[in-house]
Parts: structure tokens; C-alpha cells; sequence
């Protein structure tokens, strides 16, 4: 892992001195403040609830471009203050660094890497497991390269690497790990509408540990787990878009895959849903840049035995000039096999934000984090969360550096993918 960092930090410094381009600064989220209610926050030995101020500053990016290579790095802190319950206080981070190559015409390589720091690990919203407070730390890296074999079909090969570690004692033996994955693709886009994409995956993961909190041995390691699948992205219309994928999943049993997503956009709203079941990984990391974030896809997680099934439906946009509103509901059920609880979970959040100008916009939530007595979180989580708050927009954004730059908003990526669970809807508690 230390070979590959050191290979990404030296490949992202290459691409800085080589851009030809100034470089710029902007801001990729704004500052925002908020304060409300947390009540029944999981805690080791219960649960508690308090009056919470939250501080996001705003996320610091830096993005170098050239004729062929770019480079981009961003942080973003955030500040958890609690009124009563002090020893809950938190600072967390979120970190990235990208980078891409243009060698040939046809021959592209780029890399990321992100680091979440967080005391809170289920409101990341990254997965729909929950866990009580505690540190949480996880890096991610990934390296890729792609060949244009024509101009309508790509090769892809991917290596991605993540090292991840849980502050608690009982639960840190499970979810103390490193893990990698291996992944080759192959992209056809048969017109402008229609796009399949076929590929296969190795996803390996090492635990940090060998016995548990008692003392006891954690059994054998996980099995490497293989997959292949297809995928086949179909846009309807200019605002209705489909995407259906399926495939085949060896772990420590045989099982199938399979994954939907619609999105339609209707005036200012976009609407989308979708279910898939696949392993029952943490779920996918960003690595934030210009023009638009890529997501890590393999090797964010450990529970690489057993699969889970998740539905979703997401409502964002503006309902007025000021008004804008972000609904969520996502259920998520992890299949762990004959003789053990399966894991159910439910997380669901509203938010409304009032435009009072450019830079200012005031806005309400609330959330709802619910989760089932199990095996690996024995007491069931029950979690409401209700605050009120500002956001002041800095400037540059990142929607400004784009159009000065004329570098596409979209890069590609179907709205029903978006759905599907690759896109984050917000920043929070990185």
C-alpha cells in the first residue's frame, strides 16, 4: 500500500508540473452552520441525546490542468459540538488528491486517493450499516488505466487498495482490515443513447486482527471474492434514463447480482430510485475533483461473505426560485446466512433551503437512522436528528472554474447511475 502511495503522490506532483495552465483555487462545498436536536445517538453502553452546533468550513480545492494531465487536491474539515455530553466533540476530516494522463490519443491513466477521518461512521452515508460512535479512519486509493480501442470501445483495467480502522474494543477485531480489488472492463457505446459495459472483479480482504475483543480466535479469513457482470445504460428521453445490470457473485457460496436505476427529471426535479443486491460492502468512495467526482468502487469494505439487498428513492432540486428541497428514503437488508439475524437498516432525510441571495441560503432537515438488533451491533439503533442552520457560498464555486475553464459539467455519467447510489448528495461528517 505504501508502494502504490508513494507511486500516486509522485504521478499527482508529475501532473502539477507539467500543467501548463494556471492553476486554480475554489471552493468545492460552502461554509455552513447548524444547530438542533440529536436524540438517541448510539453510544458504547446506550444511547444518548443532546443539543448539537455543527461546522462545516468550506472544502479547499485545488485543481492544476494541462493540455494533458490534470491534478487536484481538497479538504474539508467539520466540527461536532455537543452542549451536555462534551466528551462527544469531534473534529473530522475529509481529504483527496487526483490525478490523470493523457499519453496517447488513446491511452489514459489516472489515480485518486481519500482519507475519511470521522468519530461518527453512520452519518458518512456512504452504506446503510450502522455502528455507535467511534473513531473511524479509512484510506482509499485507486489506480486505472484505459485504451480507446475504437472510438465507441474502451478497455479498462482498475487496482484499487483500502486500509481501514474502528476505534472500540468489541467491534475493532471485524472491522480492523486492508483489503484490495482487481477489475477489468470493457465500455461499447452503441449510439448516444445506448451504452453496455461487461467486466470481472478480485476483491481480497486481510483482517488487522486475529482474535476477537474475548480473546478467541476470528476463524479462517475471508475468501476472495469474484464477480462478472453487464451492465446497459439506456437514456428514453432527454429526462427519463435506465440503467439494469446483472451478473454472477462467488464469495464462500454461489449467488447472482443484480442491480436497477430510473431517473426522470421533471421541471427542476430530479427523481430517482433503484434496488440492487450485491456484497455487502461499506459502498463507494469519492475522490473529489474537477469536472466531476469518480468513484472508487472496489475495496471499501470487509463483509465480503455475505450480500445484501438495498432499495432507494431521491428527490433533489428546486421547487421555486429560493426554494429548493432534498428527499431520501434507502432500506437496505444484509443476507448473512442460515442460522444468524440478517441485518435491516432504514435511513431517510428531508431537507428545504431558502435562497435569500448568491451567497447566503437558509435551511431546515431532519434525519432518521434505524437499524435491528444483530450480531455485530447487538443494540438496535433508533436515531432522529433534527437541525436548522446557514450556508454561506464562497466564490469561486466549482460550477464557476468550470465554465471558466469550458470543461464539461457532465463527464459522463447517466443520471440513473446516479441513482443507483455513486453520486453523494451532500457533505457530512468527514
Amino acid at each position: 500500500m505504501r508502494t502504490i502511495s508513494l507511486a500516486l503522490v509522485l504521478a499527482c506532483a508529475a501532473a502539477s508540473a507539467g500543467a501548463q495552465q494556471s492553476s486554480t483555487v475554489y471552493y468545492a462545498a460552502p461554509f455552513s452552520i447548524s444547530s438542533g436536536r440529536d436524540t438517541g445517538v448510539p453510544v458504547k453502553g446506550g444511547q444518548v441525546s443532546d443539543s448539537v452546533l455543527e461546522v462545516s468550513a468550506p472544502a479547499f480545492s485545488y485543481w492544476a490542468p494541462g493540455p494533458k494531465s490534470e491534478v487536484s487536491f481538497t479538504y474539508q474539515p467539520q466540527f461536532r459540538l455537543y452542549a451536555t455530553h462534551r466528551d462527544l466533540n469531534s473534529w473530522n476530516h475529509n481529504a483527496g488528491a487526483r490525478f490523470s494522463y493523457r499519453a496517447t490519443p488513446r491511452l489514459t491513466f489516472e489515480g485518486g486517493d481519500t482519507f475519511y477521518s470521522t468519530a461518527d461512521f453512520s452519518l458518512l452515508q456512504q452504506t446503510l450499516f450502522l455502528l455507535p460512535r467511534g473513531r473511524y479512519n479509512q484510506n482509499a486509493l485507486y489506480l486505472q488505466g484505459g485504451y480507446d480501442l475504437t472510438a465507441r470501445t474502451r478497455v479498462s483495467l482498475r487496482l484499487d487498495n483500502t486500509y481501514a480502522t474502528l476505534d472500540d474494543p468489541v467491534l475493532a477485531p471485524a472491522f480492523d482490515y486492508i483489503g484490495g480489488g482487481l477489475s477489468a472492463g470493457l465500455t461499447r457505446q452503441f449510439s448516444p443513447r445506448q451504452r453496455v459495459s461487461v467486466s470481472g472483479s478480485f476483491v481480497r480482504t486481510f483482517r488487522l486482527n486475529s482474535h476477537d475483543a474475548s480473546g478467541l480466535p476470528l476463524g479462517p479469513p475471508p475468501k476472495t471474492a469474484k464477480s462478472a457482470g453487464m451492465t446497459y445504460d439506456l437514456a428514453l428521453s432527454r429526462t427519463l434514463s435506465l440503467l439494469f445490470s446483472g451478473g454472477y457473485v462467488r464469495t464462500n457460496a454461489n449467488s447472482y447480482a443484480v442491480s436497477g436505476a430510473l431517473a426522470k427529471q421533471v421541471g427542476k426535479l430530479n427523481i430517482s430510485g433503484g434496488y440492487s443486491r450485491y456484497l455487502s460492502f461499506f459502498g463507494g468512495l469519492l475522490a473529489p475533483v474537477i469536472p466531476a467526482p469518480q468513484e472508487v468502487r472496489l475495496a471499501s469494505g470487509i463483509r465480503d461473505s455475505s450480500l445484501s439487498e438495498t432499495a432507494g428513492l431521491h428527490v433533489r432540486g428546486d421547487l421555486t426560485r429560493r426554494v429548493g428541497v432534498v428527499l431520501g428514503v434507502s432500506g437496505s437488508r444484509s443476507l448473512t446466512g442460515p442460522g444468524t439475524k440478517d441485518l435491516k437498516s432504514l435511513v431517510s432525510q428531508v431537507r428545504v433551503d431558502y435562497k435569500l441571495n448568491d451567497h447566503l441560503v437558509l435551511f431546515t432537515s431532519a434525519e432518521m437512522y434505524r437499524q435491528n438488533s444483530n450480531s455485530l451491533v447487538v443494540a438496535g439503533i433508533d436515531r432522529r436528528r433534527y437541525f436548522g442552520g446557514l450556508e454561506v457560498v464562497l466564490f469561486p464555486t466549482a460550477e464557476m472554474v468550470k465554465r471558466r475553464r469550458s470543461a464539461p459539467v457532465d463527464v459522463g455519467v447517466p443520471a440513473a447511475e446516479a441513482a443507483s447510489g455513486t453520486e453523494r448528495t451532500k457533505v457530512e461528517d468527514k
